[in-house]
């Protein structure tokens, strides 16, 4: 029996099929077994002979009306134009010949729409994902043409393909950070879907960039923090059990003297030394003034009289850190440390860090808005909970005097505190590394 016995009608659309097939059906009593079953028997190795036949009749070497026929028969939709004869990838693909696959791989001839991989993860086939991964022909970060996919950005959409997402990721091939729109990294999609053990798959792997930003700004723990779901708080316990926090990336200072820990620190990874930090501090807690070092170890601090001096700090809150002001010589405040909450002013009791001023490495820049000006590197001072940056900003009230308080494009200015009142500077400065 050859595929020329499969005589179909040349005018498809009009012929009544099934009274042909079914007498294809009487005459070859297995072609139903072999026409569901035949894709089972070819996806192994074939006898070399064979092997020729095959890609001979799903390439050109048969004219497009055979195949169509035979596609009729074999593929998993009706085909009614020569043109819709099936690719040879394609053909291979629907039926998961790996053989037959890697085959049209090595004559490397053949010319297919989309992305290989992409299609393999689309239809879950982890075996056929293996083998192209294994060819150095196939690029695994390939996008589609038209839905600019990547094979893993839509893979960790997926929640049904961790174990894909963990086999492009050990191949070592596929890049972990490739964007997708808005900028959103895998790890960013795997968020957003809710997906733990995605999350957790990538969050484990060594080239991961968990500090990438998207389009708005925002890292990975945002989106996560932000997630409305029920995954948020497993999703957030992640980011943190593997060091990712919202302060790796928005809080980075270097301690001159031991911390006194008042709550959970994170494991530290190795962290880029290019980006910004956030400067010298001395860890205190509590809210006694008589613990304030000597002016002279706190740099140059701002002297709005000749008695009251204000230093730079920030606030160890539960789940965020705030840029502060810390006031020497005004011990009649419950605490030397004031920080602006919820637009409420605190005496700040518990811990909180002093930071160094240097004018050979630090200087106020003029700024407007909370807006970073261009080119500038501003010291981090801390982050709101959902991982937003806060920097050091520095406002003049009305009487001239100079106000440190916190600066963010969100805040929209310099939030400050004078007495027991809130204010918002929309011009400003804000404090930058030279």
């Amino acid at each position: 029996m050859s595929l020329n016995d499969f005589e179909l009608p040349t005018d498809i659309d009009n012929a009544d099929n099934d009274k042909v097939l079914r007498g294809l059906a009487e005459k070859y009593p297995f072609l139903h077994y072999s026409s569901v079953h035949w894709g089972y028997h070819a996806s192994g190795p074939v006898e070399h002979s064979m092997e020729d036949e095959i890609i001979a009749f799903l390439t050109d070497g048969v004219d497009s009306s055979s195949r169509r026929k035979s596609a009729n028969i074999f593929h998993k939709r009706t085909v009614t134009t020569s043109s819709e004869a099936p690719a040879p990838f394609q053909f291979a693909m629907d039926y998961g010949l790996l053989h037959i696959m890697g085959v049209l791989l090595l004559h490397g001839k053949y010319r297919y729409d989309e992305p290989l991989l992409l299609t393999a993860v689309q239809r879950g086939d982890l075996a056929m994902v293996k083998l192209l991964l294994g060819q150095d022909n196939v690029d695994p970060n390939a996008q589609s043409s038209s839905s600019k996919q990547t094979p893993l950005l839509y893979a960790v959409e997926q929640r049904e393909h961790t174990h894909i997402v963990e086999t492009l990721l050990r191949s070592g091939r596929v890049d972990a950070n490739s964007k997708g729109g808005n900028s959103w990294t895998p790890l960013m999609m795997a968020v957003s879907h809710g997906i733990i053990p995605t999350v957790e798959a990538l969050l484990k792997h060594p080239g991961i960039n968990v500090l990438t930003r998207d389009d708005d700004g925002k890292v990975a723990y945002t989106h996560a923090f932000y997630h409305p779901g029920p995954d948020r708080d497993g999703m957030i316990a992640l980011f943190e059990r593997y060091g990712w926090g919202a302060e790796m990336d928005n809080y980075q200072p270097i301690y001159l003297t031991p911390v006194k820990r008042h709550r959970t620190q994170m494991p530290q990874p190795n962290v880029d030394q290019r980006l910004p930090t956030s400067g010298f501090r001395l860890p205190f807690h509590g809210p006694s003034h008589s613990d304030l070092p000597p002016l002279s170890l706190v740099g140059e601090p701002i002297s709005n009289s000749p008695e009251y001096f204000i230093c730079f700090g920030s606030a160890i809150c539960d789940k965020s850190v705030h840029p502060v002001k810390i006031e020497y010589n005004k011990r009649h405040l419950p605490s030397p440390c004031t920080v602006v909450l919820d637009s409420t002013v605190i005496c700040h009791k518990g811990r909180y860090d002093l930071l160094q001023f240097h004018p050979d490495t630090m200087e106020f820049v003029r700024a407007s808005e909370g807006r970073i000006p261009a080119g500038r590197r501003p010291v981090k001072g801390g982050y709101e909970e959902d991982g937003t940056p806060l920097y050091h900003g520095i406002a003049t009230h009305h009487n001239g005097h100079k106000i440190p308080g916190e600066t963010s494009p969100r805040l929209g200015g310099c939030v400050y505190a004078n007495d027991e009142n809130v204010h918002l500077a929309t011009d400003h400065e804000i404090l930058c590394w030279k």
